[in-house]
């Protein structure tokens, strides 16, 4: 439990982060792309809220205390920071020097995604490494 309540407290840090660095005038981005000829803001915006989803996807699973029915859980962690990127998009319309950008909501939410779907492959993996050898496999 305590565990799942520091990741749910890293991930509410990690939200603030991304709240911050949307609503501050724009900065410098580097001009070289990284690799796949992506832009570093897509980098920036697919690893971001990869991470937020992510944590949301571990933390409240555990944080529930039955690691059960994990997949609605993980699905609502990816869904809801798709969804805080969507609305740090178009906070951006009010700020100055900022401006929502359709390519970077679709980054945040691919990103949410596949932190989502990470978060639940990381839970999984610890639920099998938990389990006694040869437990539930007749």
């Amino acid at each position: 439990m305590v565990f799942a309540l520091s990741v749910l407290v890293f991930a509410a840090a990690w939200a603030g982060f991304l709240t911050f660095i949307s609503v501050v005038p724009r900065p410098p981005v580097p001009s070289s792309p990284v690799p796949l000829g992506l832009s570093w803001a897509f980098a920036a915006h697919f690893g971001g809220y990869l991470a937020l989803a992510l944590l949301l996807a571990v933390g409240l699973p555990l944080a529930r205390g039955s690691p059960s029915r994990v997949w609605p859980k993980a699905l609502m962690a990816g869904l809801g920071a798709a969804l805080y990127g969507a609305l740090m998009e178009v906070t951006q319309i009010a700020v100055p020097g900022r401006f929502a950008a359709v390519q970077d909501g679709f980054a945040n939410a691919a990103g949410a995604l596949v932190g989502a779907l990470l978060g639940l492959a990381a839970l999984a993996i610890v639920s099998r490494l938990r389990r006694p050898w040869g437990a539930g496999h007749d």
